[in-house]
């Protein structure tokens, strides 16, 4: 029954997961031929980790609690992905388009970063206090 509830965490988990890494590897390479498959493979890496984190689990509130953190720290990394986006696009724009392109795709990048980071940060404090709460040995 205990591996039972640690595959459902597995699962449930690693569905979160997989969404939350897929944004985080598509991010950065966002409407590059490369999309595709960084979405393909944050997909592929964030299921197998949820599903790794709460196998290896000692009870299923352990797993839960495992994968709310994983979910945590990668919804923490997605201002980052925003940021290497903003740099990249930045670049870019400053080839195609030159210093005032640079400085808009900058501005807007910056925006995004920001937006991103805000609602993150939000995202990222439920999933750890999830994990804070569930699995907890009193």
């Amino acid at each position: 029954m205990r591996f039972f509830l640690k595959l459902i965490a597995g699962i449930g988990g690693g569905l979160m997961a997989s969404i939350l890494a897929a944004l985080v590897f598509s991010l950065p390479v966002a409407g590059a031929e490369a999309m595709e498959s960084a979405n393909q493979t944050g997909l592929a890496v964030g299921a197998l980790t949820g599903l790794t984190l709460a196998l290896t689990a000692p009870r299923p509130a352990k797993a839960w609690r495992r994968v709310f953190a994983a979910c945590g720290l990668l919804a923490f990394a997605m201002p980052v992905s925003a940021f290497i986006f903003t740099y990249l696009s930045a670049a870019d724009a400053g080839e195609r388009m030159g210093n005032a392109g640079a400085a808009g795709a900058m501005l807007g990048g910056g925006m995004a970063t920001f937006g991103i980071g805000f609602v993150a940060f939000f995202v990222g404090l439920i999933f750890f206090s999830l994990a804070y709460f569930i699995g907890k040995d009193d």
